[in-house]
């Protein structure tokens, strides 16, 4: 016998029938079901370009999208469920049904948001290090502020950014960071914008008459300025205190401080005059016969007495101008005349002679010294006797070398041996007058 069904497959056989009924049992299978092509086209949701390489899980298998996005299977009627997964896109899920007919399922996948990584800007001035606090960023459309230790941070995927850096007080900085696959540090330094000047003007006058000081010279903040035939002179500076110095000829330094607090300064300077230069005049006193020095002899310039030392010297400070002069000395006529200081040091020998007058010329003759030079003994006499008398023989340097005090006589004999050679004046003082001759020691 044979045996077909509607589904299933034929089946034959065959029956025997031997003096009693009989019964067959026969089992017939199933033909398989018909498959149908399930095609699957992958693609970005975004630019639709086919996504190679993505997973489809469907019915137990797994398949592959080629490069084209598409991957196949074949299927029996039914529904079944998918998952679709690609790298760089989220996952897409879904159902097919299979009915009597091939079919093709699109799948649109949505890539996923990029990576992110930090940015982390550092904000400093560039010639001191401090930080700089709020500071303005802008980079990919966002606007970015420091905090007070100068940071901001910004989180972005893969790239090359451009940004710009402004803050009060500093020229605008700009660059550009690359992200690739780790944070980023970049450090920007600002150079801060010139500050304000402001005009600081000198006047320099003269403390006495007001005038102005042309071509003094201000040393201030490294500069060195002249004053005009004003005396005047400018600079620019910016806020702060500074120390300024003033030099003009024939005056005396001054210095001071000034202080530019965001507006113009004006600084009113007076200067001294200094003392008028003053130069040495010397004074060599010397005996005319001799030439030798006279010690302690008096000289008189323009009211100021000075003495002359043991090499008859004697020195005058004074200032450019022309003075009157006199020298005297005991026992020698005086000296007198001017001289004029002219920007120099000078000097001026002068001579003096004995005096070997008396106080009343009708006592020329009265007194007497024999042997006169001497080098022994020598006799003084005179005319009269006195009730009392003083003797003395001083020296060139005005010292008495021999001195006797007598009473009711009119001689001496005196020992000279043991005197220097040179001049002598012998000064005899008694009641009626002053009696002086020249002794000569050889």
């Amino acid at each position: 016998y044979a045996v077909s069904a509607s589904g299933y497959e034929n089946t034959n056989g065959s029956v025997t029938v031997n003096g009693a009924d009989v019964t067959e049992n026969i089992e017939m299978t199933p033909l398989p079901p018909n498959e149908y092509t399930v095609t699957f086209n992958v693609s970005d949701i975004n630019t639709s370009d086919p996504v190679s390489g993505a997973n489809i899980s469907i019915d137990g298998s797994n398949l592959t999208t080629d490069a084209s996005g598409q991957a196949t299977i074949n299927l029996v009627d039914g529904t079944y469920s998918y998952t679709v997964a690609a790298s760089g896109y989220e996952n897409e899920s879904g159902s097919v049904t299979v009915s009597g007919a091939d079919l093709t399922e699109n799948v649109q996948m949505t890539p996923l948001p990029p990576d992110e990584y930090t940015v982390t800007f550092n904000v400093s001035d560039i010639n001191t290090s401090d930080p700089i606090s709020g500071a303005d960023i802008s980079i990919d459309g966002s606007n970015l502020t420091t905090d007070a230790s100068g940071q901001a941070t910004i989180s972005l995927t893969d790239g090359t950014y451009s940004y710009s850096v402004s803050a009060n007080g500093y020229e605008n900085e700009s660059g550009s960071v690359t992200v690739s696959g780790a944070d980023v540090t970049e450090n920007v330094e600002m150079t801060p914008l010139p500050p304000d000047e402001y005009t600081v003007t000198f006047n320099v006058s003269d403390i006495n008459t007001s005038d102005p000081i042309s071509g003094a010279e201000i040393s201030i903040d490294g500069e060195n300025l002249i004053t005009d035939a004003s005396g005047q002179a400018t600079i620019n500076l910016v806020v702060g205190t500074y120390s300024y110095s003033i030099t003009a000829s024939g005056y005396e330094s001054e210095s001071g401080s000034v202080t530019v607090d965001g507006l113009d300064v004006t600084e009113n300077v007076e200067m001294t005059p200094l003392p008028p230069e003053e130069h040495n005049v010397t004074f060599l006193v010397t005996e005319t016969e001799s030439g030798e020095p006279i010690e302690n002899a008096a000289v008189d310039v323009d009211g100021d007495i000075l003495y002359t030392d043991n090499d008859g010297m004697v020195i005058f400070s004074l200032t450019d101008g022309t003075y009157d002069y006199e020298v005297t000395a005991d026992g020698y006529l005086s000296e007198e005349g001017d001289f004029t200081v002219d920007g120099a040091d000078i000097e001026l020998d002068i001579i003096l002679d004995f005096d070997i007058g008396i106080d009343d010329p009708d006592t020329a003759n009265s007194l007497m010294i024999y042997p006169n030079p001497a080098s022994e003994n020598v006799i003084i006499e005179w005319e009269h006797s006195f009730s009392h008398i003083i003797v003395k023989i001083i020296n060139i340097q005005g010292e008495a070398v021999f001195e006797k005090n007598g009473r009711q006589i009119n001689s001496l004999e005196v020992d000279v041996s043991g005197f220097a050679k040179g001049t002598y004046l012998v000064k005899i003082t008694s009641g009626n007058g002053v009696y002086k001759k020249k002794l000569i020691v050889k």
